[in-house]
């Protein structure tokens, strides 16, 4: 089974998804889908194939990098998400 990578980055306004749909198709990507992120509905999350090479042929195809993988990134506490998960759905149920 392959293990999707959410991924806000990459992800689109509700105005652009139906455009990077059809370009991920047109340029052959299988495992790459845009999904509707729970808390904000006006904007879809990429979920992208993290155990092939599709997500690093992706990222490049969208001229973004992958900095995560070789420790060079920020990575947050399980403590950090948990504050963050508040925050934003504290934000949302204010809008």
């Amino acid at each position: 089974m392959a293990r999707m990578l959410k991924s806000d980055s990459l992800g689109v306004g509700a105005h652009q998804v139906d455009d990077l749909r059809t370009d991920a198709r047109n340029h052959g990507f299988t495992g790459v889908e845009f999904k509707q992120d729970p808390v904000t509905p006006e904007f879809y999350q990429c979920n992208v194939d993290a155990s092939t090479k599709e997500f690093q042929r992706y990222l490049k195809h969208r001229g973004m990098a992958d900095y995560n993988h070789s420790d060079c990134g920020y990575k947050l506490s399980s403590k950090e998400l948990d504050d963050a998960r508040r925050i934003a759905e504290r934000v949302a149920k204010n809008r």
